[in-house]
């Protein structure tokens, strides 16, 4: 559950970078976020540049967070995997035969999850759009602030 969190932000964060900041900044965020580099390491202009960047992309991502909370969603997701691995009455051997392993035992289980998955993703990308039409001025105003310094 915890990969699945961290690969969910992750991909926002990168989508974020990408949108609001400026081709010369993109890698440093790139870097901070996985902590390959610290503010007092840049130029004051580009650390203050940065540190807007990073609040913002931060400020986003928790607010598709909280608007789709996924936690409950992926702990369910979890426990039906280890309920449908634990159920033998269901068919289901794992082992390294593969006539004893049943993939249509898991199919049903598997399709919804998938289904559950691709509506929140949507919903997401719903969620991301609206965002980033809403945010797209703050690119703007950090370029321009950028290039008056």
């Amino acid at each position: 559950m915890e990969r699945l969190d961290k690969q969910v932000k992750s991909t926002l964060k990168q989508a974020f970078i990408e949108l609001l900041a400026p081709k010369a900044l993109q890698e440093d965020i790139r870097k901070f976020y996985n902590r390959e580099l610290k503010l007092e390491e840049c130029a004051e202009v580009r650390k203050k540049a940065i540190e807007e960047l990073i609040s913002k992309i931060d400020q986003l991502t928790s607010d598709i967070y909280e608007q789709y909370d996924l936690r409950p969603i992926f702990a369910e997701i979890e426990e039906a995997v280890k309920k449908q691995y634990n159920d033998k009455s269901n068919g289901w051997r794992p082992s390294d035969d593969p006539k004893m392993d049943s993939f249509a035992v898991r199919r049903c289980f598997l399709t919804q999850a998938i289904s559950e998955l691709s509506n929140y993703k949507s919903n997401l990308e719903t969620q991301y759009q609206e965002s980033v039409s809403k945010y797209t001025s703050i690119k703007d105003d950090i370029t321009k602030e950028l290039n008056e310094m």
